[in-house]
């Protein structure tokens, strides 16, 4: 979403619809997020899994995967 765009809950309608999407299909949603957006795909059943991480030049990037199970907020 446009930085002008945030905090209107457009991201959280987009993906909330996704997930309906994803839950008549039976499949689970898997996404990398910033630390900043975690509570977002939390909010809507998304669970950190794992970190995963990049080194590059000398510096190690990190950042969190989460998954949203089929039905997670059923």
């Amino acid at each position: 979403i446009h930085p002008s765009f945030q905090r209107r809950g457009l991201g959280k309608a987009f993906l909330a619809q996704c997930s309906r999407f994803a839950d008549a299909a039976k499949v689970p949603v898997i996404v990398e997020a910033t630390d900043a957006g975690t509570g977002l795909y939390e909010s809507l059943g998304f669970k950190t899994i794992r970190q995963g991480s990049v080194k590059y030049n000398e510096k190690v990037f990190t950042w969190p995967v989460l998954v949203r199970e089929p039905g997670a907020l059923e």
